[in-house]
């Protein structure tokens, strides 16, 4: 022990939530609130039949933490289809810009 602090087999082997850690990350309010609502936009776009095809599996409910976690693990097994995933949804965001149907500050 030091200074109080014991790590346990327990503790290390616990799966971490990624959409906690994700909010845990973030110290503003506001900033928390504008990256859960973007991030909860993005995963439920994500088809679910993307999930089948590499998990065998795809999330039972639309809560952001429940796809969070799924698109962890997709990202886990197909790194490059979930890289295209994320490029061509900031194509698709960028267009919207462009057409002034979201503003800029929106996408930064």
């Amino acid at each position: 022990m030091h200074d109080g602090v014991e790590l346990n087999f327990e503790d290390i082997q616990k799966e971490p939530d990624p959409y906690q850690l994700f909010l845990n990350s973030i110290r503003s309010h506001d900033t928390k609130r504008k990256y859960k609502n973007a991030l909860d936009r993005f995963l439920k776009l994500v088809p679910a039949r993307f999930y089948e095809e590499v998990l065998s599996n795809s999330p039972k409910s639309s809560e952001v933490n429940s796809l969070a976690k799924y698109f962890v693990e997709f990202s886990r097994k197909n790194q490059d289809m979930v890289n295209r995933i994320i490029v061509a949804y900031v194509k698709k965001e960028i267009d919207l810009v462009k057409k002034g149907k979201m503003s800029a500050n929106t996408l930064a």
